[in-house]
């Protein structure tokens, strides 16, 4: 199950010793900055149970989800991945990233029903060889927020990982491709209606 290897990845984080701990305001810019600059993919992940467009965030914070929801219009030769977690806040989250993006070849979007109770690491990998965690170590004792890499090594197991919640989550864009009957069972989009026949 994900949630046992987002544990085993949790244990071996900090043995890591290409890792270093940021802050929010660094964390923030500096991802703003690589994905600005980015070579290839930039694949995202947003664990947060509440949607980014509620509640109070920091000005560096509203800035990334600014930048997340243009660069892919702007970047079309970066291919641009993103799984968003399934909660009822997100939902519309999700949907305004459909809708903004959802018509990309270079944008593809998923959406993940958490399994059990464990969380889950919460993955950016920009090309192959940046990779950003958020809360790596929830309600543990080192509690570390944000940690970033720059390491081909890690960017390699991380994708793994990244790949793992990708093929347990509902794919609702696909390079471009909308899958209209996984947006209609999520809730997202209404289904048709049947077309009345003329007397």
């Amino acid at each position: 199950m994900l949630e046992k290897r987002a544990g085993q990845l949790e244990d071996k984080i900090v043995s890591i010793p290409d890792f270093e701990e940021l802050d929010a305001d660094h964390f923030y810019t500096d991802l703003d900055r690589l994905v600005r600059t980015a070579n290839r993919t930039v694949k995202l992940m947003y664990f947060g149970k509440r949607s980014p467009r509620t509640g109070t965030f920091r000005r560096q914070e509203r800035n990334y989800v600014e930048m997340i929801l243009r660069h892919p219009r702007d970047r079309r030769d970066i291919y641009f991945q993103r799984i968003i977690l399934n909660t009822p806040s997100n939902v519309e989250w999700a949907t305004e990233n459909m809708n903004a993006l959802g018509n990309l070849a270079n944008f593809s979007l998923a959406i993940y029903n958490p399994r059990g109770t464990e969380p889950i690491l919460s993955i950016q990998l920009i090309d192959d060889e940046h990779v950003f965690i958020v809360d790596p170590l929830p309600g543990g004792l080192q509690n570390i927020k944000y940690l970033y890499a720059k390491s081909h090594h890690a960017n390699y197991i991380f994708d793994k990982y990244y790949q793992a919640v990708w093929e347990q989550s509902i794919v609702l864009v696909d390079c471009g491709t909308k899958n209209e009957q996984a947006m209609q069972d999520l809730g997202l989009i209404s289904p048709p209606q049947p077309v009345s026949k003329m007397a």
